[in-house]
């Protein structure tokens, strides 16, 4: 193409040398004679052709004037989009997965290897970023033409006790690249690609036209055994200490190299106390249950460990087993265990299980002080009245993030309407087969342990009577009579909550829901949820935070690394397994012991195929945009600059009329010569 093809008009001047070859007249040399005065003169005409005489020469006139005419008009050859887009300096991500499942024998040295073949492939002008990544990903060095600082950086880094994560490092590079003024981009990831790391949804997209390039770091082919999560079981009685049952449970990876059994050991405090040998038999998970040991302490440091293997992360297996939990439970109804008010099945039912152990106080209504209501977090009323008076503290207790159920009787009054979530009609009665419990929330916290066949059966309860409850917009629902009414209605109140049944639960006469065996788990689910229980499993894992609750504070982990959390801040990330102690601003004495415990998941060994990766991160399709990542084309102008083919034709011309200048000077004299007539 031409820059400006005007300049061809210049191409006219070719006629030049042609009009020089056909009317350039032959100069005569002037020679001295006598006088002819005496001689007569006789007219004489003569006719000859003009024709090109020198055709080399001409040729040279005409080239040189020629490549002269075409230096003006500035031509270049324009090259495709994808040629562009390729052409220049080269903007390099490099991410590298340091989880742990990377820590297996030989894993770590083929990563450095995938490292520094990818750094030896950098070009001058080239910039380089490496980022490191596992559950979270931190961005080591950023944008830098300096080789040697990047393999430095890069050989500083070890695997971690993270599991596999890939969106918050593409996250990254796609932020890093899309910044770049450099014309090409390119992210490179090394990792072992584990599925269980893999999640498309909300994967950041690199820039159209950005290169995605996997280095995969093929799996281990020996197998290992790592440590599931072990389970204790609390043994609380009022006349003996408190004694914990352990279980510990293991998994191994199928294979030619598979241990047929495997020793565990477990240890209290860092101490062993007990080792037992599972075998594996057909399957790939074994268990074992170790003799009670007495909690002898408030806070305890159990952990289940097997020999090291090959994967020495996930070999063991922490938890901190504190004091047994306890829900403070006020019972208001009946004045004995099984009066009026039949609350002797439900005192029983509370009575029983640890999990978390229910500590129940009974009372009647008169007698319940604001002291006793600041020390519950369950209030249940078991068919009584509620006065004006009563139902203002129980609307703060509840507002305050306390629970309150209440189980309707034939004695059953609330005062203040507006704070319960149903209201109460007449008592309705269902005949001798009685009414059924249908249409049950299994998405509820409260029904949601019974979803599952065989664990729990209400279609058999048979209710005799029942309070007509009519539900207020807002509230919920939970379960309905047959006869159409709802049987269990809930309400959010404040930071509480407060839950409405249309029958005494524990009240025979009611309903046979207490003879039937769903009677004392729907007992203690219901608690637990009013309560607002969460179970503490007594462990985290690798990539949660800790949150110490106190500002100036400092977390001290298992091989005495020391993080304080951010200012103004109470928050500390975790990044190795073990047992870490959150220490207030003495430092004298830990506030608590957190157990902190690899992912399980990352022992799974599905592989991601690198081409589904691939095609999720990188734009698809040829459209000219996307081969130049977005951005505007060189302009005619600057792919002209870059090319400057015009000075080279330049050159060529003056040298091609110098030659024709010197070759004009040597046929000069091999000219015939003209005589001049005087």
């Amino acid at each position: 193409m031409l820059l400006a093809p005007w300049f061809l008009l210049g191409l006219v001047a070719l006629g030049v040398p042609v009009l020089v070859h056909l009317t350039q007249r032959e100069r005569a040399r002037v020679t001295a004679f006598p006088s002819l005065m005496f001689i007569r003169k006789v007219p004489f005409e003569t006719t000859r052709r003009r024709r090109l005489r020198d055709r080399v020469l001409f040729a040279l006139r005409a080239l040189a004037l020629t490549l002269v005419v075409l230096a003006f008009t500035r031509p270049f050859w324009p090259q495709p989009p994808a040629v562009l887009a390729a052409d220049g300096a080269r903007e390099l991500v490099v991410l590298v997965d340091r989880s742990y499942s990377l820590q297996a024998e030989g894993q770590w040295a083929r990563v450095q290897e995938a490292v520094a073949s990818t750094l030896e492939g950098m070009q001058p002008g080239d910039r380089v970023s490496l980022v490191g990544f596992a559950d979270r990903a931190e961005l080591l060095v950023r944008a830098t033409q300096d080789a040697d600082e990047v393999r430095a950086a890069a050989g500083s880094l070890r695997p971690g006790d993270g599991a596999t994560a890939y969106g918050g490092a593409l996250k990254l590079a796609a932020g890093v690249l899309a910044e770049s003024p450099l014309p090409r981009r390119e992210a490179v990831l090394v990792s072992d690609f584990q599925q269980v790391g893999w999640t498309p949804e909300g994967i950041f997209r690199l820039p159209p036209g950005a290169v995605f390039t996997p280095v995969v770091i093929p799996m281990p082919t020996v197998s290992t055994v790592s440590v599931a999560p072990l389970e204790v079981e609390r043994q609380v009685r009022p006349d003996a200490p408190e004694r914990l049952v352990v279980t510990g449970r293991v998994r191994r990876q199928p294979g030619p190299t598979a241990p047929a059994q495997v020793a565990m050991t477990l240890e209290i405090d860092g101490r062993a106390v007990q080792t037992e040998t599972m075998s594996f038999g057909d399957r790939d998970v074994a268990s074992v249950t170790f003799a009670p040991v007495v909690r002898g302490r408030d806070t305890l440091r159990v952990t289940t460990r097997i020999a090291p293997d090959a994967q020495p992360a996930d070999d063991a297996f922490h938890v901190v087993v504190g004091e047994a939990p306890a829900i403070a439970v006020l019972m208001v109804g009946a004045e004995t265990v099984g009066g009026r008010g039949g609350d002797g099945y439900l005192a029983r039912a509370l009575d029983i299980g640890d999990r978390p152990r229910l500590a129940r106080t009974t009372v009647p209504l008169d007698e319940v002080t604001s002291a006793q209501l600041a020390g519950a977090r369950v209030v249940i009323l078991q068919d009584v009245a509620v006065t004006e008076t009563q139902a203002a503290a129980l609307r703060s207790f509840v507002e305050s993030g306390g629970g309150l159920v209440v189980l309707a009787g034939e004695r059953t009054r609330l005062a203040g309407e507006s704070f319960w979530p149903g209201t109460l009609q007449a008592e309705e009665d269902h005949g001798r087969d009685g009414a059924q419990l249908v249409q049950l929330a299994y998405g509820h916290p409260v029904f949601e342990p019974f979803r599952t066949p065989r664990s729990g059966e209400f279609a058999t309860v048979r209710v005799r009577r029942s309070r007509r409850l009519a539900a207020r917009p807002g509230d919920q629902v939970l379960a309905w009579f047959s006869s159409g009414r709802p049987a269990l209605v809930e309400g959010v109140r404040g930071r509480g909550r407060v839950l409405v049944a249309g029958i005494p639960l524990g009240d025979p006469s009611w309903s046979d829901l207490p003879m039937k065996p769903v009677f004392l788990p729907f007992a203690h689910e219901l608690v637990r949820h009013a309560a607002g229980y969460r179970a503490d499993a007594g462990w985290m894992t690798v990539g949660e935070a800790i949150d110490t609750g106190v500002p100036a504070s400092l977390v001290v982990g298992p091989g005495g690394q020391r993080q304080s959390p951010p200012e103004g801040s109470t928050v500390v990330p975790v990044e190795r397994a073990g047992f870490h102690e959150v220490r207030g601003p003495r430092e004298a004495q830990p506030l608590r012991v957190v157990a902190v415990n690899v992912n399980p998941r990352e022992v799974e060994r599905q592989v991601l195929d690198p081409e589904v990766m691939r095609q999720a991160l990188v734009s698809a399709g040829t459209d000219p945009d996307v081969a130049t990542g977005g951005r505007e084309l060189p302009s005619a102008e600057a792919q002209e600059q870059r090319q400057r083919w015009w000075w080279r034709l330049l050159a060529a011309g003056m040298l091609l009329l110098a030659v024709e200048s010197w070759w004009s000077r040597r046929l000069a004299p091999l000219r015939p010569e003209g005589v001049r007539r005087s």
